[in-house]
């Protein structure tokens, strides 16, 4: 190379580093992601499920997620990245942005409603910097993928040990609920089905013997800690997820693997409902469980269901039209059964009273955006594509979170808005636009030959 003359390959090579360093650093985010409740308080402070009602500290994946977008933004010239996100989600953002300042502006307190919006922004700009920078399709997303659930798995089997064998510790609540590294029941529940629904589609539709095997085990994990949660919400949406998969099973031929695993099911549902095992979930369920925990159990869902109501009187009918400005406030200290909760308990509800009827029209178009793709892809008969997989796993997994929305409040996680992002990169890749293009068949019709010039025709004349 002449001296004076720029390496023409060196952003090329600054790209290619600034991309391996975001990927792993994503790949770290999403392994450490499920563990909600291990935080950093300072510098040398770390701490696992340490005031599960009032979690404080950093999440070890947050670093990670701002690294991944550090990285990204450092390859802004890589122009496979730049590619915008579709129709849907970016009118959803816009909407649930206008809907978000609106609130501001009937807010009674608009100081915390501009915090909790911005705070909004910034989980949704840095997690889809992290995702497009990564750019996770193929092989790179099976390895995120995999990393989340390899991480929820973990945090699963820390709750079951500590249920089965290890005796009260701070991996469960003290009323048989299990907690894991996931800060808290609930927590652990939303971490789990999600992980759940990534494992099950992968293993169904992995062509690799020993991933089916590796994601099915994680699957099975995965809906023993939602059992073993108490969490109702999950439950409901770990069934959903199920059902969804042994469809698709079904339809594509599967049918021993979807039988034995609806018997397996079935059998488990069984010795539960009559009591030969005991599962927090279902004991929750229905009902049935001590006089002290059943009396928590129903006390908690009346709580629920109040807050809706309270909710909306607190902060005003108008809200359901305008909105009264986003609020994130922490629980009351202690315990559920207190008559002060300060949340509706229900993510699509506090969406809809903090940005009105614009911003749910918003939050609706995401959530249509990231579920549709994948589930269309799950409808049909075919075989997806390693792109479709992935994208098929994030649109159950993202229905699952909406199921379990219901119960929960949870606008503002991490893993809400990857899914959105991963999405929304994978929906824009050729491979997986929703058109199926087959390999060109070779013409088998026996060659013509070609023309003679003009003015050289042969003589047919007889």
């Amino acid at each position: 190379m002449a001296i004076g003359h720029p390496d023409a390959t060196a952003p090329r090579r600054f790209t290619s580093m600034a991309g391996r360093g975001a990927l792993g650093a994503l790949v770290l985010a999403m392994a450490l992601l499920p563990l909600q409740g291990a935080r950093l308080s300072a510098p040398l402070d770390f701490s696992v499920n340490a005031g599960a009602d009032r979690a404080g500290g950093l999440l070890l994946s947050d670093l990670c997620f701002v690294g991944a977008a550090v990285a990204r933004a450092a390859a802004l010239i890589d122009r496979r990245s730049r590619r915008p996100p579709g129709t849907l989600v970016r009118w959803g953002l816009i909407l649930l942005a206008a809907g978000g300042c609106l609130g501001v502006v009937s807010a009674d307190d608009p100081g915390q409603a501009v915090t909790a919006l911005l705070r909004l922004a910034a989980v949704v700009a840095i997690t889809a910097t992290a995702v497009w920078g990564a750019r996770p399709g193929a092989k790179r997303g099976l390895v995120v993928a995999a990393a989340y659930v390899a991480g929820a798995t973990v945090s699963a089997l820390a709750g079951i040990i500590a249920i089965r064998i290890a005796g009260p510790s701070s991996f469960e609540t003290g009323l048989g609920r299990s907690v894991g590294l996931a800060g808290n029941s609930g927590a652990l529940g939303v971490v789990s089905v999600i992980g759940m629904a990534l494992a099950m589609v992968l293993a169904s539709e992995s062509r690799s013997a020993r991933a089916r095997v590796a994601f099915g085990a994680a699957s099975g994990v995965l809906a023993l800690a939602v059992l073993d949660s108490g969490s109702r919400g999950a439950l409901l949406a770990g069934a959903v997820v199920t059902a969804l998969v042994l469809a698709r099973n079904w339809r594509t031929g599967h049918r021993r693997r979807a039988i034995a695993v609806t018997l397996l099911g079935s059998a488990i549902a069984l010795t539960a409902l009559v009591g030969l095992t005991e599962f927090r979930a279902v004991d929750r369920l229905l009902l049935r469980d001590d006089a002290t925990t059943n009396s928590v159990t129903q006390r908690s869902t009346e709580l629920r269901v109040d807050q809706y109501r309270i909710q909306v009187e607190t902060r005003g009918w108008q809200s359901l039209a305008v909105g009264s400005g986003l609020q994130d406030l922490e629980p009351t200290p202690g315990s559920v059964t207190v008559d002060d909760l300060r949340d509706p308990h229900n993510g699509h509800l506090e969406v809809w009273l903090g940005t009105g009827l614009l911003g749910l029209s918003g939050w609706s178009l995401v959530a249509l955006a990231t579920i549709g793709p994948g589930v269309r892809l799950l409808a049909g008969r075919r075989r997806l594509g390693p792109d479709e997989g992935l994208l098929a796993a994030i649109g159950t997994a993202y229905l699952g979170f909406v199921v379990l929305d219901l119960t929960v409040n949870n606008v503002w996680n991490r893993y809400v808005w990857v899914l959105v992002a991963w999405s929304a990169w994978l929906a824009g890749r050729p491979s997986t636009s929703g058109e199926h293009t087959e390999p060109p068949q070779p013409d088998l019709r026996p060659s013509r030959p070609p023309d003679p010039p003009a003015g050289c025709e042969p003589d047919r004349s007889p």
